[in-house]
């Protein structure tokens, strides 16, 4: 049991880590990879992630390391962690935490790493180290909804009748159909 969480454990930490060319620890304290993370260019980051619009990205303080998250007007998209782990005195490695989210690219694990790397060598974000990334497929609809055809024109009706500019105000068209007259007011 305990060697299965072991090895569990080390293919998570591979999957986390960096991949080909790009280290998976800098030549830092961890003081200064943290300051550096804090200058990360989380703008840039979801741009270049984004599947939709209207994404914000807020950064703060963890423990170990730095959060993002991500927001949609009020709704919480993703939550980023990236853990900063001091191998000794002059060594720091990261463990990411970043779960796929609809509204963002996939796998953002990838995109991570590179925001990561790119706040710890002090680089712009390279878009071509964020490999090939692509947006989710967007559900398709279960049902059409169960409109017949008069209750779409109806509809139809009243919106063009609202959206349209009247010269006579709204409220003396509800006072003339409250008081029982049934012809359009002149």
């Amino acid at each position: 049991m305990n060697r299965r969480l072991s090895l569990a454990s080390l293919a998570l930490l591979a999957a986390c880590t960096p991949s080909g060319d790009q280290s998976a620890s800098w030549a830092l304290a961890r003081d200064a990879a943290l300051t550096r993370l804090q200058k990360a260019d989380s703008a840039g980051f979801l741009a270049a992630m984004a599947c939709g619009q209207g994404l914000e990205i807020s950064n703060s303080l963890s423990e170990n390391g730095m959060d993002w998250q991500i927001d949609q007007g009020l709704s919480h998209v993703a939550k980023i962690s990236v853990k900063l782990v001091a191998e000794n005195g002059s060594q720091t490695s990261a463990q990411i935490e970043a779960p796929d989210s609809p509204a963002l690219r996939r796998p953002l694990a990838s995109g991570v790493q590179e925001l990561v790397a790119a706040a710890m060598e002090q680089r712009a974000l390279d878009k071509a180290k964020l490999g090939k990334l692509a947006c989710p497929a967007a559900p398709q609809a279960s049902a059409k909804p169960n409109v017949s055809g008069a209750q779409a024109m109806a509809y139809t009706a009243m919106q063009a009748s609202t959206d349209a500019d009247s010269p006579v105000p709204e409220r003396a068209v509800h006072n003339w159909y409250a008081n029982g007259y049934n012809s359009q007011p002149g």
